[in-house]
């Protein structure tokens, strides 16, 4: 089924208005994305300020002069880098060969001055870059591509800052940077981006009201991947301070243009918030948070609006009672689909003792939307309670212990054979009784060829199914893992749109437990724990909930440099099931205190039922370090990554010395990496890069 190319932070539906009839459209709760776009550009204001910050306080009786500027340090020399990436297709019998050298001057200025007076117009420069002659090759099905141009690399800020003593300082800047993003260690990109934009507003002691501009170009490249994006973002905050709190309101305005995997996105985000925090009681004891926003995206594919609400109090009756309450509200429509989303959650926490804590939880949510001729509700009425008991066996040794029991009744109401689910929140981190670095869909029955993953902040394009994440089907259920090499950052979150086929109406009861201990001997140097999670319920067959049994045993052992774990998990549920048996090894060494060397060594056996297969995956990665003389150090650092035995077969490996030479000013660095990537002997990709520099400082 084809869908409409996600954009960047708002949300969307899977869907445009009108596309499906017969389909059911659930909507499910996710951060705000107002908040990262205003976050980032105050960041943009505060690191653009900073430059100046060296300045200090100008000398009170400093005399004005048109131009002052303090030369801290200039740098000449020579830089150059390459990459040369080669990829083989077995199935085609075609290759591509890629090649760029870069070779140009390097200067480097580190400095201040001011324009008349530093209260007048402080200024900052520093960073280091190059202007030089870039050569690029391309070789496929037999045609050579040839482009030789002009280019800048180099990593340089720049920013003025006018009025600075004054409350209503302004900040111009600009930036060049030119970096090596990581989102693993296997896979490494090459990033050009440039900044430049304006901060300015009033600050003071109990109020402020600032406002920024700033626009970005970045491109990023490696292993055939390409991306580039054009973004102009302004920012407007008031904020207000009290001793009892405070209150903000935020405007944000993003207009982007986004290319990535041969597909580009474009449009407006404009995003209005409002937030309060408040402090109460006779000590203090009572907190309360509250905020709201209205979000809207204006494009060609897919306008929409998006209104959201969240509150939360913290009561503190006595030293060992305590109480939370928290309430969501989410409202998204485009075209004639609207859909609610409401949350509400009540805990009573009691601490008789301080290693005793008891909580008691109540919980309700419901979700409803209306796409005539479809619609679709979802009621759901939980409570429980909680223990976390902590007992010190002796002076080396500690239990752990805390269990979860809750009871839910869930109500659905269904009109139609299909529901599309988006922006459903996941992390690769194992939660919800999958395997290490996966996670389970929420709903089962899903169409593969309906998966669409985005980042948190749902930019746009998607990653890629293959090689940013992996498909598998455990019985009636869907896995996603992150593979290495993924371009979906280690320990990130990531959000899922897909089709699942509907139940019918009905309703069901479930108990749900979660049980874990830990013992910890030797004063936390070795550890044994257990986990186990329950759910069972009493739906009916054609309503696809099932039970789930889940066990977990394992042992951590950290001693000095020496790093080890093992970890066995029991998955069985009534439509799906697994088995998983981990490891990891670790050690570092302080060899002769001028070295050091390091190992990591991860294993992880699967084995799945319905259908029956098999996956291991290993993960070797070793680092050593070298002082070898007081001018002369050197890094060496490698590492392989195999996928067995699940139809994604999988190689890839890592190479990367290094060296770096200082002698008083002169310095000379080389890197050089070499990648190897192998997809079900079908694909394979090499990749080298280098850089030399040669630099002296005066």
């Amino acid at each position: 089924m084809n869908r409409v190319p996600r954009q960047s932070n708002s949300p969307r539906p899977a869907r445009l208005p009108g596309e499906r009839t017969d389909s059911i459209r659930v909507r499910l709760r996710r951060p705000l994305r107002w908040a990262a776009l205003a976050l980032t550009a105050l960041a943009a204001l505060d690191s653009a300020r900073g430059q100046t910050s060296g300045l200090g306080k100008p000398p009170e009786r400093l005399e004005p002069k048109w131009l002052r500027f303090d030369l801290q340090e200039a740098d000449l020399g020579l830089y150059s880098e390459g990459q040369m990436e080669k990829s083989t297709y077995q199935n085609s019998g075609t290759q591509v060969n890629y090649q760029r050298y870069f070779l140009g001057p390097l200067f480097g200025l580190n400095g201040t001055g001011s324009i008349y007076h530093p209260n007048f117009l402080s200024l900052a420069v520093n960073g280091e870059g190059s202007y030089g002659r870039t050569w690029t090759t391309i070789k496929s099905a037999g045609v050579t591509t040839t482009q030789n141009e002009n280019d800048f690399l180099g990593n340089l800020s720049a920013s003025g800052t006018f009025l600075q003593e004054k409350p209503y300082a302004t900040t111009a800047f600009i930036n060049w940077d030119h970096t090596t993003r990581s989102y693993d260690f296997y896979n490494q990109l090459t990033v050009d981006s440039k900044r430049y934009g304006v901060n300015t507003g009033y600050r003071g002691e109990a109020f402020s009201l600032l406002g920024a501009y700033w626009h970005r170009d970045e491109e990023s490249h490696g292993f055939q991947q390409f991306t580039q994006s054009h973004e102009d973002l302004a920012n407007a905050n008031a904020n207000w301070t009290r001793p009892t709190g405070g209150s903000t309101l935020n405007y944000s305005y993003d207009q982007f243009t986004r290319l990535d995997s041969g597909q580009v996105a474009t449009g407006v985000d404009q995003g209005v918030s409002a937030s309060d925090n408040e402090t109460f009681g006779s000590r203090g004891q009572h907190r309360f948070n509250a905020n709201a926003s209205y979000w809207n995206r204006d494009t060609s594919e897919l306008p929409n609006d998006q209104w959201v609400a969240n509150s939360t109090l913290d009561a503190e009756h006595t030293d060992i009672l305590r109480s939370r309450y928290a309430f969501n509200f989410d409202q998204y429509s485009t075209g004639d689909y609207v859909s609610h989303n409401y949350l509400g959650r009540a805990e009573l926490e009691h601490q008789l003792y301080e290693s005793l804590t008891s909580t008691l939880i109540a919980e309700g949510t419901a979700f409803n939307y209306n796409q005539s001729p479809s619609s679709a509700q979802q009621t759901t009425f939980m409570g429980g309670f909680s223990e976390a008991y902590t007992k010190r066996l002796s002076d080396t040794a500690t239990l752990r212990l805390d269990n979860t029991l809750l009871v839910s009744h869930t109500t659905v109401d269904n009109t139609g054979t299909l529901l599309v689910i988006y922006d459903e929140a996941h992390a690769f981190n194992g939660a919800g009784g999958a395997p290490p670095g996966s996670f389970f869909l929420n709903r089962p029955l899903v169409m593969q060829n309906s998966l669409v993953v985005t980042d948190s902040q749902n930019t746009v394009p998607p990653y890629v199914e293959g090689l940013d994440y992996l498909v598998l089907r455990v019985g009636i259920q869907t896995m996603l893992q992150r593979p290495s090499g993924s371009r979906i950052p280690l320990g990130a979150s990531v959000l899922v749109d897909y089709d699942a086929l509907a139940s019918p109406s009905g309703a069901y009861n479930t108990l749900t437990e979660a049980f874990r201990v830990r013992v910890s001997l030797f004063n936390e140097m070795w550890g044994l724990y257990g986990r186990v999670s329950l759910s069972l319920n009493d739906a009916p067959p054609d309503l696809f909930v099932q039970d789930i049994h889940s066990y977990t045993v394992g042992t951590d052992f950290e001693y000095k440099w020496l790093r080890l774990g093992a970890e066995l998990g029991i998955y069985d549920a009534s439509l799906s099931r697994y088995n998983a048996l981990s490891f990891y090894e670790g050690a570092l060494w302080d060899l002769d205190g001028s070295s050091n060397f390091g190992v990591n060594f991860n294993q992880i056996l699967m084995r799945y039922f319905q259908p029956s297969r098999e996956e291991n995956l290993y993960d070797f990665i070793v680092r050593y370090n070298k002082l070898m003389t007081w001018n002369l150090s050197a890094h060496i650092e490698g590492g392989v990554s195999l996928r067995r035995g699940s139809g994604n077969e999988q190689t890839i490996a890592a190479f990367r010395p290094g060296l770096e030479y200082r002698r008083g000013k002169t310095s000379i660095r080389a890197f050089y990496t070499y990648e190897y990537r192998l997809y079900v002997d079908q694909e394979q990709q090499n990749n080298q890069t280098f850089m030399i520099t040669f630099k002296r400082a005066f």
